[in-house]
Parts: structure tokens; C-alpha cells; sequence
């Protein structure tokens, strides 16, 4: 006689278990959205939880006071930190275009960017400002020559920086601006 039941299942004698249980489920779809829920909902609980800014009490409770008081720093022994200020100062000063884009700077070109620089800070009263950033717009007639804007901006960041004591250790950052090729701007943030 056939051993076998009609589903090709093995007859259950009591020495073995039911196939049906021992083969492994199979997950669905459904299951695998309740998981990535469940940790969805997770990361927002804690990112939630994380964000809440506790609120100051409502009375500030006084600071208890001591038997010796403890002196209070004043203003003057507190070192100041330098304040950038974000209002930028500019400087217009005529280039030999062609010497700076070609970083063929001869101590004349440098010294009459020098100079130009020195006299227009002596007029503004920032001759002995400490500098903080520096632009610098090389300019040229078309946008297609913005790399040699860029390069003349460059030399003449090098120049002044480094015959400028004020504008000495400054950051600077060269760029294109379009207009006459034988002129820069230097725009200037001073530290407070």
C-alpha cells in the first residue's frame, strides 16, 4: 500500500513531526513593512526627543551668596577677541594687466600697486587697520578671460599682502570681474 498521503506528506506515526511545522515560513511583504515602520518610527522618537529645548524656569532662582565675595573680571583684563567687520571697504587701483596675469611682476608694477594702496589707505584712515579678508576682482573685457581675471587678482593679493604691513596674514580670495583690463578692485574687511 502507498505510505505516502495524497499531498506527498509523509504519515505522521508519532516519530515524526508534521512537516508543516518544521518547514520554515516564508516571510510576506507586509511583515517587512511593519519592521521598517517600527524603525521609521524609531529614528523619529529619537530625533524628536533629541531636538526639545528645555525651557528656562519661569523665576530664575537668585545665586546664593558667599562669605568673600569673589572679585569680578573687568573689561580690561579680559582679553578681546578681533571683530570682522562685514561691511567691506573698496579700493580701486590701476594694473599692468598683461604683467600680473603673467606673473611677471617686476618690483615697479608691485611698487605702484603699493603705492596706490598706501595712499588711498592713508586717505580713509585705515593705514594702520588690521585686515581680516581680502577680495580682489581682477577685471577684464569678457567673461572668456575670467582665469586671467582671476590670475591678476591672485598676483595682487601676493603684492599687497606681502608689502602692506596692516594687510599682512589677511585671507585672501582672488576673482573675475568684467570692465576696464587695466583696473582692480580690492575690497578690504577690517577687523574692529
Amino acid at each position: 500500500m502507498n505510505d505516502r498521503a495524497p499531498n506527498n506528506r509523509a504519515v505522521n506515526d508519532g516519530t515524526m513531526s508534521d512537516d508543516v511545522s518544521t518547514r520554515p515560513r516564508r516571510r510576506g511583504v507586509v511583515h517587512l513593512a511593519g519592521w521598517l515602520f517600527a524603525d521609521l518610527m524609531l529614528v523619529l522618537f529619537v530625533t524628536s526627543f533629541s531636538s526639545i529645548v528645555l525651557a528656562a524656569p519661569a523665576h530664575p532662582v537668585p545665586p546664593t551668596r558667599s562669605a568673600t565675595p569673589s572679585p569680578s573680571p573687568s573689561k580690561s583684563l579680559m582679553p578681546q577677541k578681533p571683530v570682522l567687520v562685514l561691511n567691506p571697504q573698496p579700493f580701486y587701483i590701476n594694473v599692468d594687466a598683461a604683467a600680473l596675469a603673467a606673473n611677471v611682476v617686476t618690483g615697479q608694477v608691485a611698487q605702484n600697486i603699493i603705492d596706490q594702496m598706501n595712499s588711498q589707505l592713508d586717505a580713509r584712515g585705515f593705514r594702520n587697520a588690521k585686515a581680516g579678508l581680502i577680495e580682489t576682482f581682477g577685471y577684464t573685457p569678457s567673461q572668456g578671460s575670467a582665469s586671467r581675471g582671476q590670475a591678476e587678482a591672485a598676483s595682487i593679493n601676493k603684492i599687497i599682502t606681502g608689502g602692506i604691513p596692516s594687510l599682512a596674514g589677511a585671507l585672501t580670495q582672488p576673482y573675475w570681474g568684467g570692465g576696464d583690463d587695466n583696473k582692480a578692485e580690492v575690497e578690504v574687511f577690517f577687523f574692529e
